[in-house]
């Protein structure tokens, strides 16, 4: 069934949203595996830059890590987005194909 935004956002089907918060889950529980002590998820129904802002900010979070086709905060990135509307300091993980979502607790 379709979930509704009062603000005129699109509808997403249900099953979607639940099919997003199941894979985040599978990936905590592979990070926690591998030794991470916190790992906090949230499906945000909103536009990336939206829901990042709004993730930052409820977690109080020091720093932001992205992965990212660049290697700067450029004007008009998303990055740049987050930081504009957080202050918080972005790290920014260059993009491969073989960049996968737990890179940064993988060993080197």
């Amino acid at each position: 069934e379709p979930v509704t935004r009062p603000d005129g956002f699109a509808a997403v089907p249900m099953a979607a949203i639940n099919e997003a918060a199941e894979y985040l889950k599978s990936v905590a529980a592979q990070l926690q595996n591998e030794g991470a002590d916190l790992i906090w998820r949230s499906v945000r129904y909103a536009t990336a830059g939206e829901a990042l802002v709004g993730a930052a900010k409820t977690v109080k979070a020091d720093l932001v890590v992205m992965v990212s086709g660049g290697a700067e905060v450029t004007p008009g990135t998303l990055a740049e987005f987050v930081r504009q509307r957080t202050g918080i300091p972005i790290v920014l993980v260059p993009w491969s194909r073989r960049t996968v979502v737990h890179s940064a607790f993988a060993p080197a």
